[in-house]
């Protein structure tokens, strides 16, 4: 089940992110652990706009992944693009958590009035790009062994869906 997250969901959204940089999926540019307060401050600021899902599953509703949509990074003032992230649990990695969630920010982002979604995503996390293409997110810039993550020098690319 996906639904909108809470405070309450800080502690969970945390744990799955953290696993992310513990498991260096290269889910982003991040080689530190994410904290509570640094996610509450984030991800539950005063605007209604920038969504925050959670999937949950079993008997317990244990958050299996998460997914935002937050100002975009690189234009912070343009409140027609939005910038999205999806951090799904390692143990449903790859189990169709992180599509439904995708397809659920853009639902969303379409409601909130967005134009248009990025998402930055490290060259060698094909995960994620695949998942993009598949919500219909298009590659729009490539900039070759730009970062540095585990003293490797990756690729980040910039996808974009436009929305109606």
């Amino acid at each position: 089940m996906i639904r909108l997250a809470d405070v309450s969901d800080v502690s969970a959204m945390v744990e799955v992110y953290n696993q992310s940089i513990e498991d260096r999926v290269f889910a982003n540019c991040d080689d530190l652990h994410g904290s509570s307060d640094a996610f509450t401050s984030l991800y539950f600021g005063n605007n209604n706009r920038y969504v925050v899902l959670v999937s949950e599953s079993g008997i317990n509703a244990n958050v299996v992944g998460w997914a935002a949509i937050k100002r975009f990074s690189a234009r912070s003032y343009d409140t027609s693009i939005a910038e999205v992230a999806v951090y799904i649990r390692r143990e449903n990695r790859s189990a169709g958590t992180g599509i439904r969630l995708f397809r659920e920010l853009i639902i969303q982002a379409e409601k909130c009035g967005f134009q248009s979604l990025v998402a930055i995503i490290l060259g060698r996390n094909v995960q994620s790009l695949r998942g993009c293409k598949s919500c219909g997110f298009k590659e729009k810039v490539r900039m070759r062994a730009i970062a540095n993550v585990y003293g490797e020098e990756e690729d980040i690319i910039w996808m974009q869906r436009m929305l109606t």
